[in-house]
């Protein structure tokens, strides 16, 4: 269902008729004011009203008594030129010290300054900049480096928009910069330039014609709002200019032209060069605008060998030292289930909170600010409350490097969901956290982690919520079972396959750790295995579980040295069963009163076989005896 609608342009003060498409309770159709490649005008037909969401091309539906009350109003009056005199006067008030701030800040010549008259309004300490239309001054810019509010305003309400300085529309090819210092810094060096005395987002349409068979070069400021104004100028000019280009200079975020001359010391010749080899701007679809900007957005983010090394290296690229926690990015902590995969977890958020060291081995440059997610499906609060406060006791930590926890109603919470998305993303803006503890991965993400593909997915959803650049994950993660006739691999590197889902998960990982029990020792004995990719990889971590504390202690090597379950074990257990019993009782007694696996009875065994402690007989279930048994009458 197609309609013809008549709408008021009330810039051009005419008609401009357009045949819309209803679609939903609105009226789309192509906008007559820019190269629309797809219906963004909207008409509310019930409002009366409507706006382009391209070009920002906005007004009210024609109505025949609106041009006859419009006709019938007195015109309003004009606030009237601004005097020479006055002009002179913000000239003389232009000081010695003012002049070197125009110079040497904002890079302009002595002959601009003079040309354009700019001065110094004493009363309001702003410096001024009169704008002539035919030689006539309609308005006075006036301008305030330190109010961070209100930079640059109208000398008086009513004096409208122009363009600054009109002089340089004489020239055939043009810079359109963003704001009147740009276009005067250009000027200083040579470059023909102009602005808009309103900003960026705004532009009257009669504008254009002034720059009919013009080479334009828009060279807006570096951020993401002026690039998008610089494509929709682009549209708006193309129609008339001779050839369109839109300027990357590639500074950094917000910075300007004036940047490129002053901080950097970049020259005229630069410029020009950089024009040159900046391709004419083209229609384009959606699709290709998009992956324009992702490759300026790129671009803007590259960086010489020379830049690099004449910057100062950050002080501290670390959370946690050695190369384990590198600011930025993620860590996965697997294993396996009761291994105590939270009690470390808390132990380390608790010691990064604290700003102290980790197993007395990984240094904590400084306190980060830490925020804890539980899954409630996993935890309760009561097993919370009694992890945090025996080790509270056992570190001495102190109550005021608290650590914000997250716990009721996040279970469910899958971050591959736009909804719980958006609504992860608000607590971490709310929190402001410099590290975030995920407990555990497979409660928060449901896609098949065995897919590298979901794994992209995952690190694009961790970059997305996340607000702060060097903000990092800890990610609780579970390893596989190993298969009946399967072992554990002893080379220390290739713990990483243990871990379920895809290998892409380790590639996108700066620091793998898995904690695992130590098959040769009782229960409570834990190895904490660490793979970083900054730093040399350190050696396996022993570790005790307290039980009681609900702590991981670092082992010494005098405890290690004592510890474990040795031959002699296992001969008390075998002479306890009357100094002979078949594989399946002597190794099941064993393994309950030692707390040690079958397979590490069966090696001790082996060992007192060859010291002629024990003999075998039979295969594998065979019997096992005690050679001496007058020993245990």
């Amino acid at each position: 269902m197609t309609r013809k609608f008549e709408l008021w342009d009330s810039e051009e003060k005419n008609v401009v008729q357009v045949r819309a498409k209803k679609v939903g309770k609105e009226w789309m159709t192509k906008c007559p004011k820019h190269n629309d490649q797809k219906a963004s005008l909207c008409i509310n037909e019930e409002k009366q009203v409507y706006f382009c969401h391209g070009c920002g091309w906005k007004g009210k539906l024609y109505q025949p008594h609106q041009e006859r009350k419009r006709l019938t109003q007195p015109k309003k009056e004009s606030p009237p030129d601004i005097p020479e005199a006055q002009i002179t006067g913000y000239v003389k008030g232009l000081e010695y010290r003012q002049k070197i701030y125009l110079k040497e800040a904002r890079g302009l010549a002595d002959k601009v300054i003079e040309k354009y008259k700019l001065g110094y309004h004493k009363k309001k300490k702003r410096f001024t900049i009169p704008i002539f239309e035919d030689k006539k001054c309609v308005n006075v810019r006036l301008y305030d480096p330190l109010n961070k509010d209100f930079k640059i305003l109208p000398i008086s309400k009513g004096r409208g928009v122009q363009l600054y300085p009109q002089d340089q529309l004489k020239n055939g090819e043009v810079l359109l910069c963003e704001g009147e210092w740009d276009a005067l810094c250009a000027v200083s060096h040579g470059i023909p330039a102009i602005t808009s005395t309103a900003g960026v987002q705004t532009w009257r349409v009669e504008w254009s014609h002034k720059f009919r068979g013009k080479m334009i070069n828009i060279c807006f400021d570096c951020q993401d709002v002026s690039r998008k104004a610089a494509e929709r100028r682009a549209e708006q000019l193309l129609p008339f200019a001779s050839k369109v280009r839109i300027i990357d200079l590639r500074l950094k975020d917000k910075e300007d032209i004036t940047n490129w001359f002053v901080k950097y010391g970049r020259t005229a010749e630069d410029l020009l060069n950089l024009i040159k080899s900046t391709p004419e701007y083209e229609k384009l679809t959606l699709k290709q605008k998009r992956a324009k900007e992702k490759a300026i957005k790129l671009a803007s983010a590259s960086f010489t060998d020379k830049s690099l090394l004449e910057e100062k290296p950050p002080a501290n690229k670390y959370w946690i030292g050695n190369g384990v926690l590198p600011r930025g990015g993620f860590v996965l902590l697997g294993g396996g289930p009761k291994q105590g995969k939270t009690i470390v977890y808390i132990q380390f958020a608790k010691h990064l909170s604290s700003g102290r060291k980790i197993f007395d081995r990984f240094p904590v440059p400084e306190k980060a600010k830490v925020l804890y997610i539980f899954n409630k499906s996993e935890n309760s609060k009561a097993d919370l409350y009694e992890i945090l406060e025996k080790q509270t006791e056992k570190f001495e930590f102190k109550l005021e490097d608290s650590l914000p926890i997250i716990f009721e109603g996040l279970s469910g919470m899958f971050i591959n969901q736009e909804d719980n998305r958006l609504t992860m993303s608000y607590l971490l803006k709310i929190h402001d956290p410099d590290v975030i503890f995920l407990d555990p991965l497979a409660l928060f993400y449901t896609l098949d982690i065995n897919k590298l593909e979901n794994i992209t997915k995952f690190s694009a959803f961790l970059a997305e919520i996340t607000h702060k650049e060097e903000a990092s994950w800890f990610l609780i993660h579970h390893t596989r079972k190993p298969g009946k006739d399967e072992h554990r691999s002893n080379d220390d590197s290739e713990f990483i396959h243990e871990l379920i889902g895809s290998t892409g998960l380790v590639a996108y990982a700066q620091t793998i750790m898995i904690l695992e029990r130590n098959l040769s020792r009782p229960r409570p004995y834990k190895i904490f295995k660490c793979l970083t990719r900054h730093a040399t990889p350190p050696s396996p971590i022993h570790l005790y579980f307290d039980e009681e504390r609900l702590t991981m202690d670092l082992l010494s090597k005098a405890d290690l040295a004592k510890g474990g379950t040795t031959v002699e074990d296992v001969l008390s257990v075998l002479k306890e069963l009357g100094g002979e019993a078949s594989y399946t009782p002597l190794t099941s007694e064993a393994r309950d009163r030692l707390g040690v696996t079958k397979q590490r009875i069966l090696e001790l065994l082996k060992d007192a076989q060859e010291q002629g402690l024990v003999k075998k007989k039979g295969g594998k279930y065979g019997k096992w005896t005690l050679i001496e048994k007058k020993v245990m009458q």
